[in-house]
Formats: C-alpha cells, structure tokens, sequence
C-alpha cells in the first residue's frame, strides 16, 4: 500500500491585521502573531485586543487558525499582566500558544486547561533527546531550530511519534543560535529574549587581524535569507507537519507574495505527490519574493551543519532582482540598459565599489524616458533613463569619493558580477556599478479598512423562565413603575406582574439574577416574544459579547400573549445586558495579589517531569534514601561555598569551566562549556582539562554540541570509571534533561541550571525548584541585577535560598552568541570547508570602540566582548 504523505500546514507571519487577512487570502492555513506585549517582534505594529478578536472572527469563518506568540522571558513585574492576559484568552482562546520558557506552561495550562503548547525555536530544540522532556511537559509542538538539517529533521521526526514537527522555511536567519543570543541583551539592555532584539548581527565589523578584505567593514555574521523553495517537498516527504515563513515585522506585499509562492507549491505537489517535478513556471511566482523583500537567498543548514552560503559580508539588506546594466550618470538620473521591467515609482538601489569602498544608495524612478520620451512604463531590453530628485545626493557622495580618472574610466566596472550568484572573491575583487530592482508597485496591495472587519464575540446562552405570574391592576402598576404614571391605561386592558429569572455561566463561573416588570394584553399582531428575542440577540458595537436566549416553554406562552411597552422595554433588555457586562468584567478582574498569597500559588500544579509516579514533587525519590540525598546536596553545597566558588549570593562561574586550549589565547577558559577535547581522557584523575575541587566534578553541558550521541556516551563513560567522584552537570538546554533522568537515583550526580536556562519570574523558579536534584539555578544573565531585586521583592512567604538558591554571576564574560556558523567557511573559504581545516581559529574583531574576539572550535563559532 503506498504511503499517504499529508499535505504541511502552511504558517504565515502577521506583524498586522492586515497581513494576517492577507496571508489568509494568499493560502496561508494558519498565522503566528503577537499581543502588544510578550512576542519576539516588539517592534512590530502587534495586535490589540479588539484587533485580536477581529483576527479571530476572521479565522473562523474562513477554517483558519491563529497561533499566539508569548515566546519571550518574562520578567517578574510582567507577572501581574500575563496573569491578566491570560484571564481574557480564556474568553477568547487562540488555537495554539507558543512559547519560549517551559517554566510557564503550568501557568497556561491552569487557565487555559486544554490549550494546545507550541514549543518556539527560541527553546533551542534541535535533537531527539530533548523528546522525553517535551512529551512530559505536554507540549504539542515543536518549532525546531533553523540549524538543523534535512537529516536532522528526518531523525528527529521518526523519534518524536507524539508531538508534530514544524521548521522554518523562509525569512531571515540569525547568526546565532537558536535562543542562544546575549549580545543585544548584554550590549545594549535590548535584549532578543523580549523582542527587543537590536541586530548586532546586521552591524559592520573590521577585522584588527590582516585578512583578504583588508580596511573593508564587514557585515561579518550578517545571513542571507532562507528560502528552501523547491526543498520544502522533501521535508513534506519525510512528514513534517508544518511549514513556518518568517517576516512579523515586515509588510503585508512581503506576506502575501511569499505565501503565494510556497501555496503554490503545495497545491501543485497535492496533485501529484509521487511524480511532482520543480518547473520554471514556479520562477515567476518566487520573483514577487525578491521584489517585496529578500536579501540573498540560501538554504541556511538544510545541506551542511555549518550553513550554505550562509553570510553575507557586503549587503545586509533588502537586494532585490537584477535591473539591467550601468551606462552612464548625471546629477539627477542614471542611463540603464534594462534586463527587467520597470514603472514609474518602482524602487531602484544602486550598490557601488570601487576598491575597498561601497556605498549603497536606494531611491524611487520618479520619471523614466526612452528616446527621450517620458513613459510610464519600460521594457526589458530597452535603454532608458531613470529619473529622481534625489539621485543629486548619491551624485555628490559619487564625486566626493572617487577620482575623476575612476569615473570617467568605463572599465572601471566590471560586468560579471551576478549578485544571484554570489560569488565572494568576484564581488571582493571587482569594482562594479549594480542597479537592483527592490520594489515594483504593481505589487502594492489595497488597504484594508479594518472597521469593516467584525470582531468574534463570546457567546453567552442565557436561560429565562418564568418565576411568577400574577394579575395587577393598572393603581397597582402605575405605583410599581414611573413609566405608567403619564399614561393612560384602558380599564379593559389585562396588566400583569411578571418576575422573571435569567441564569448564565462565564466560563466555570455561574449567574443567576431575577428581573421584575409589567407586561400588558397583546394588543396588535406582533407579540413581546418576538420583540424580546430579536433585541436581546443585538449586540453593540462596542460589546465583546452576544446574548444567544433560550426560553421556558411556558415563559414563551406568555410572551407570546402580552406587550411591553418600547421604553420599559428598553429598560429590561439595557438590564439584562449591564449585568453580562458586569459579569465579564468580574471573571476578568482578576486580583493578581490575593492570588499569589493565597493557597492558589502554593498548591500549584506544577508538572512533576520525570517523576516516576504521582507523588508529590518532595517525595519523588522512591529507590534511594531521600534524607541522604538532601544531606548529599548540602554537602556539595559547603565545599562549593568552602573553596570559593560561591561567595555571599555570587556563583564565580569561570572557575568551574573546563580547559580549552586555543592557540593565540592566554586565556584557555574562554569557551566555558565541556567540548569533546574535555572528554578525549575518560579517566577524571589523569583528565587536567575538568575543573575539580576535592572530589567535585563540574560538567558545564554544551549547548549546541555536535554528534550529541557520542557527547553522551563520553560523558556516561565518564561517570561510569569515576564512582568516587560527585559529578555537578550544568544545564543549558532542553536535551540536557537527558541526564537529569538518567541520573534521576544516583546518589554521586546533581545539577546546576546553568547561564541560558532563563529564570526571571517566581512561576518559571518555582518549576524549576522542583528539580530536587539541582542545587542552584542563576538570575536571568541578561538583567541579573534587576531579576533578583524583583524575586527578593515577592510576597510569597517562602524563601527562595530554602527551595532553589539563586546566585548572581561574578567575573565571568559569556558567548554573546554561538553559532553553527563559521566564518572561516563562509567568509574566508569561499562557502567551502578547507580540506585540511584545523577547527580552531581566532580573530579579532572592532565595532565602533568595542572589540570583541571571535572563536572557532570544532565548527562551533563563538563571539565574546573584550574591551
């Protein structure tokens, strides 16, 4: 039986409205966006939420999906406000949250039980055994990261049976690692970890070193853009759920054309999955791409751990499609022999080098001529002139910077530089003249004008019956109400007193109200229940709500055979409907202190990962003495404190990293995790790499090591020929907690959350503190100083040194970033590996006043500020 391959979901980015209407329109099946607080796109427009709930009315009518983004760290004063946030996605659920910190997804889950958790890229997955961790937590999703490759992907999809898969396949790439970014953080107090990102990555870098690029500024760790185009049906074939394009904080034109691009793919590989075939036809569809937004395209990681022409070193920004060839220029136009169409107002850039100097220069053809004749529109082949004001500036930074004998040499430009191409050396070695196209209005989209978008409301079924029903006379009603008082009642005219009693729920939380008023005969042909039904359903604008009304049978009876004046009417339905408001507005008023100093917070369901029953967290150790292992820690904990490693609330981080020999360094602790040269000597008393105090082995876990395999089995070796020694793993990423459960009843093995396990809040501590077997975790890297004033401040009346102690770093200078990336490769090497390539380099690197040193080891790139 031939196998069934499932068609990907199709994901699209909605740093707007009406990007997202239009990444629907475009094919997309689902968008991933962010409230105006907690997305990894601060700075894009985001959504409100009357915006929100337009999104989601939208969706729904039209079988979309909506992805919410809380994948940032979230700090401890944020608390209040998630916690509300939270309180109103319970009126109003995404289809899916994804997130970054796992410490959080209890909290989710106790507001949002059955909630579907997308693990974000931000968590830093990217091997199988992250998988036992992940199911545990009951996470859905996982969003891997960009590094891996297609084989990668294939291992990690046959492993993970339960949870589905999604992969990034366009948009841009970071140097580094997935969630494993500081240097915004650090340098800059913007940290990418709250959206905040400031792209360090995209700034210009000199290398202090000699290099080929010599007194050329460099955007050194600057990445093209991924765009796995035609790729994307191998990963379709191997299972992949889901298909992610990148790009919330870029226009909805970017949107649209890119979905378009990849929906087509997809539909046309549907028709066909066994026999499909990549034609030319889909090159047209991809040109809108690079029209709207595309810096040099790649594959990224998809064919080599390292990247596929990965970097960019000269042009970090929008490129565009090749326009034609450079004739000539004058002060307020430029002659081009055109190799694509181009129309007024369409965006031109203009990139020029000659020697070691290149400027780049974008602006609008505001007129363009052929043969002297103004047209609006020309033709590829054509010889025109295109016209702006402001080409008077680039013609002024043109003469400024260059000879008379250089302008006026016409060899002076080369020819053969195709940016498409990308060849390194020509573009290092060339001067050259480039026209791009980066913008074409035909692309422009129509402006959606989002009030005529309505807004999913949440529906509220209300029960109404009768409670009782009696005979008044009209004195009787005229006294009970100040609307009859000035009006005339016929003697004959049958009035009733009628109370009434509604009931609703919001969510888990129950109403019920009484409501009393006089009704008289049905005097005409339309009765009150008709009246009663068709104004009670009406929903304000304003309303996030609508009432849907469900009737006793016998209360319809008498609605059916009286009449209720407009006014009075008026009354009882403005009524019924104040109190759904104020029944809303309680369940969201959510009392954020009492909460957190009530038994709430204390008995919160924290998951018990890797428990091996239901007990709870304090007596999850049922094969060993529990009493020695807490005795064991506070042990561990005296030398740590004897031999100067913690001192006060400090924890002198350096001291325990290993030994990694770098030639050029007089420092061998700069890379502050175990590499594999740590493991090469399995034998701790001949290793001199390890850093040991007394019989205390630390081993700071790499993060985003290669061949994960055999890193584990080294250091399982490790342990298992060194029984007399106490092994204190630092844990630094989701598959780390491999070890925690391997290690789960070992008396001589504890744990450390390490610098990249973010805690930030007392929710994500309190997850983390049930860990038994860790003995310290650190404040947030990136705002130590800030994260522990504000947990020291909490309410809570435990004490945080008793549960989990948490220190601050001392004299330690961490990665900014590390990398698969490898500049050597990319940048020095051409895009190629050297064939005897010796795995280690360093270079030094300037930015403004900063320097900053860059290392290579075992194709792991890392970046470190020095001065």
């Amino acid at each position: 039986m031939d196998k069934i391959i499932k068609i990907p979901e199709l994901i699209a980015p909605a740093g707007s409205l009406e990007s997202a209407i239009y990444a629907f329109n475009a094919g997309a099946d689902a968008v991933y966006f962010g409230l105006s607080s907690f997305s990894a796109r601060k700075y894009a427009v985001n959504f409100d939420e009357k915006q929100y709930r337009k999104l989601l009315f939208y969706a729904k009518n039209n079988n979309k999906k909506v992805y919410l983004t809380l994948n940032t760290i979230i700090k401890e004063d944020e608390l209040e406000q998630l916690f509300k946030l939270l309180k109103f996605l319970q009126i109003f659920p995404p289809d899916s949250i994804i997130i970054q910190d796992f410490g959080i997804i209890s909290l989710i889950k106790y507001f949002l039980k059955d909630i579907n958790i997308h693990a974000s890229t931000q968590s830093g997955t990217y091997c199988c055994y992250s998988y036992e961790l992940i199911k545990n937590l009951g996470i859905k999703r996982v969003i891997l990261a960009r590094e891996n490759s297609l084989n990668d992907i294939d291992d990690i999809k046959k492993e993970f049976k339960e949870i589905e898969i999604e992969i990034f396949i366009h948009g841009a790439l970071c140097y580094s690692f997935s969630g494993y970014c500081l240097a915004s953080g650090i340098l800059l107090k913007r940290s990418g970890n709250k959206g905040e990102c400031a792209q360090i990555c995209r700034n210009y870098f000199n290398f202090s070193s000699k290099t080929r690029y010599g007194n050329l500024d460099l955007t050194s760790f600057s990445c093209n853009d991924l765009n796995l185009n035609k790729n994307i049906i191998k990963l379709a074939k191997i299972g992949v759920d889901s298909f992610k394009i990148e790009g919330r904080m870029k226009d909805p034109e970017y949107t649209f054309n890119t979905v378009k691009n990849y929906r087509n793919i997809l539909d046309r590989f549907a028709e066909n999955p066994e026999d499909f075939l990549y034609d030319h036809t889909f090159n047209n569809n991809s040109k809108n791409i690079f029209l709207s937004f595309s810096r040099i395209p790649t594959n990224g990681y998809f064919n080599h751990k390292n990247g596929e022409k990965l970097i960019n070193p000269f042009f970090p920004f929008h490129i565009g499609t090749n326009l034609g060839t450079f004739k000539s220029l004058s002060k307020n136009s430029i002659l081009v022999k055109l190799e694509e169409d181009i129309s007024q107002r369409d965006g031109v850039l203009l990139l020029v080098k000659i020697e070691d100097r290149i400027i780049s220069f974008p602006f609008s053809a505001v007129k363009i001529f052929t043969n002297n004749r103004e047209v609006y529109k020309a033709h590829k082949g054509q010889i025109v002139k295109i016209s702006s004001p402001s080409l008077i500036e680039f013609y002024n930074i043109f003469n400024s910077k260059y000879t008379n004998k250089q302008k006026k040499d016409k060899n002076i430009f080369s020819s053969n530089i195709n940016l498409d191409e990308f060849n390194l050396e020509n573009i290092l070695k060339s001067n050259f003249f480039i026209l791009r196209k980066i913008s074409d209005r035909n692309l422009d989209l129509k402006k959606i004008n989002e009030n005529l978008l309505k807004e999913q409301k949440l529906i509220i079924p209300i029960e109404f019956k009768i409670d009782e029903l009696k005979k008044i006379d009209s004195k009787i009603a005229m006294k009970k109400l100040d609307i009859y008082k000035n009006y005339k009642i016929e003697n004959d005219i049958d009035l009733y007193d009628i109370n009434m009693i509604y009931s609703y729920n919001i969510l888990d939380r129950n109403f019920k109200k009484k409501l009393n008023f006089i009704g008289q005969k049905r005097i005409g042909d339309r009765s009150y229940l008709e009246i009663f039904e068709h104004e009670i359903s009406k929903s304000q604008k304003e309303d996030n709500f609508e009432i849907k009304a469900n009737l006793d049978f016998r209360l319809q009876d008498i609605f059916d055979k009286i009449f209720v004046q407009p006014s009075l009417n008026k009354k009882i339905i403005n009524q019924i409907k104040d109190d759904v408001r104020k029944g809303i507005d309680d369940f969201l008023n959510f009392d954020y202190d009492i909460f957190m100093s009530n038994s709430s917070f204390k008995n919160f369901p924290f998951p018990k990962t890797f428990f091996e029953d239901n007990s709870s967290p304090t007596e999850f150790f049922k094969s060993i003495d529990k009493t020695n292992i807490i005795n064991q820690k506070n042990l561990v904990l005296d030398k740590l404190y004897k031999n100067n490693i913690i001192i006060d609330n400090f924890f002198y981080r350096k001291k325990i990293s290993p030994k990694n020999y770098i030639e050029q360094l007089d420092d061998d602790k700069f890379i502050p995790f175990i590499t594999f040269d740590n493991l090469k000597e399995s034998d701790i008393k001949k290793n001199k790499t390890i850093y040991k105090v007394e019989n205390i082995i630390f081993l700071p876990l790499h993060p985003i090591i290669d061949n994960v395999n055999i890193y584990i089995e080294s250091i399982e070796k490790m342990i298992e020929r060194n029984p007399e020694f106490i092994f204190i793993f630092g844990i630094n990423s989701t598959w780390h907690f491999y070890f925690y459960k391997k290690y789960l009843n070992s008396s001589n093995v504890f744990f450390y959350f390490d610098f990249y396990i973010y805690i930030a809040n007392i929710v994500s501590y309190m997850y983390y503190s049930n860990y038994n077997k860790s003995l310290f975790g650190l404040f947030w890297i990136e705002f130590q100083d800030e994260i522990k004033k504000e947990l020291n401040n909490n309410k809570l009346t435990f004490d945080i040194n008793k549960n989990l102690p948490l220190f601050e770093l001392k004299d330690f200078n961490p990665p900014l970033f590390i990398s698969r990336g490898c500049l050597q490769r990319n940048i020095f090497n051409d895009f190629t590996c050297e064939k005897d390539c010796k795995k280690k380099y360093i270079y030094k690197l300037k930015n403004q006043k900063n320097e900053f040193l860059y290392i290579i080891q075992n194709c792991i790139s890392y970046f470190f500020k020095i001065t």
